[in-house]
């Protein structure tokens, strides 16, 4: 037997020793990592960092650490939305909305404009009557301060007479400053024709509940007349033609209590009491004048 200690992991044939001695003669020693490690912190220790080097080198994990999560928030926050521009707010200057009613006398309304149609009697024809809130006297103007004067008037249309000639096509205003063209202008603002009524000879409006209860009617509802028409222009070329109202002596201020004996509650009431009076000779209202009841007929 050989006297060379058996290395264990290999076999024992000549090969295998062959191989050993080969190994064991030209591999490098193994390594001693406990010693390098040693050498490494002599090393070390030996080499110290003093002052604000060393406070430095101890700082600069955390420096870099702390940078890496300020560029990891710039780049995964997303951007803040732009809030978007208040709208400007009017100062507060204690000052009230304006009214409808402002609004026409800031700028000069409420305003008839009407056309000359032409020739008519003695006069002109406007398109523009008793429905806008024209009547007889009443005066209206042209272009280069021409005057005229409303001489008769219709439902739509109405007779002129004025200083100087004026031409077809021509317009004329006036300003809405009588009781008649207001109360015209109030039915164009909320609507509604008085068309009937007019025709009749006389515009009514509901009267107020308590003035109709101190008259003694009980529910409070009852029409009071604002204002009577003498006469209409029925035709453009003859003279005007004396209404319903005017020949019942019909007067601005008579409460009506009924027509045809049916009691009138509303203008659609009045509206259809005087559609059913085909007859003008039948057709008979009751109302109440400074507290006494008349019936008026023709």
């Amino acid at each position: 037997m050989s006297d060379k200690p058996q290395i264990e992991g290999y076999d024992h044939t000549p090969e295998g020793r062959e191989l050993v001695a080969l190994l064991q003669k030209y591999a490098p020693p193994a390594v001693d990592s406990r010693k390098g490690a040693q050498a490494v912190m002599a090393r070390l220790g030996g080499v110290r960092p003093r002052g604000r080097l060393h406070l430095l080198i101890r700082l600069a994990p955390v420096a870099a650490a702390a940078a890496l999560v300020a560029v990891a928030l710039l780049i995964f926050t997303p951007p803040p939305e732009t809030p978007e521009t208040p709208a400007p707010v009017a100062k507060d200057d204690n000052t009230p909305a304006p009214t409808l009613t402002d609004i026409r006398r800031e700028r000069g309304y409420p305003e008839i404009v009407a056309t000359v149609r032409g020739s008519s009697g003695d006069g002109l024809l406007i398109d523009a009557g008793a429905k806008d809130g024209l009547r007889v006297g009443d005066e209206l103007s042209a272009a280069g301060g021409v005057k005229a004067r409303v001489t008769a008037v219709g439902i739509f249309e109405a007779r002129i007479s004025a200083e100087f000639p004026l031409s077809r096509g021509a317009e004329v205003r006036a300003r809405a400053a009588t009781a008649a063209q207001q109360r015209a202008a109030s039915f164009a603002d909320f609507g509604g024709d008085p068309g009937a009524f007019l025709e009749f000879g006389a515009l009514v409006s509901a009267m107020p509940l308590a003035d109709a209860r101190m008259l003694g009617i009980s529910d409070g509802a009852a029409l009071r007349v604002d204002e009577t028409l003498p006469a209409l222009l029925r035709d453009p070329q003859t003279a005007p033609a004396p209404t319903l109202a005017a020949q019942l002596d019909l007067r601005a201020g008579d409460v009506i209590i009924e027509v045809n004996g049916a009691h009138v509650r509303t203008l659609n009431d009045f509206g259809q009491a005087l559609g059913w009076s085909h007859d003008p000779r039948l057709l008979t209202v009751r109302i109440l004048r400074n507290g006494k009841q008349l019936d008026l007929r023709l």
